[in-house]
């Protein structure tokens, strides 16, 4: 899944380092965030929260903050994470 998102990603931002959110391990059922993540020169300088609950956005937000891409302007890009049970 996250494979797919980083080429996806990677055609839009260029050349992207992504690290997956890890499942939460006090998370009984899966769940979805969706986030926009701001991007300046290369790296994610905000993420928005738009949907999802606890615990998968403190998962994600952690992951995205290590997001780099090789970009050199700005970029605004909408990054939908689903988790199923493990």
């Amino acid at each position: 899944m996250m494979a797919l998102l980083a080429a996806i990603l990677w055609s839009m931002l260029g050349s992207l380092s992504v690290v997956d959110p890890s499942y939460p391990p006090n998370a009984v059922f899966g769940g979805t965030v969706i986030a926009e993540l701001h991007f300046a020169a290369g790296h994610v300088e905000s993420i928005t929260i738009l949907s999802g609950d606890q615990p998968f956005t403190d998962s994600c937000r952690s992951a995205f903050e290590k997001w780099k891409t090789d970009a050199k302007g700005d970029a605004d890009e909408l990054v939908i994470v689903h988790f199923r049970q493990p």
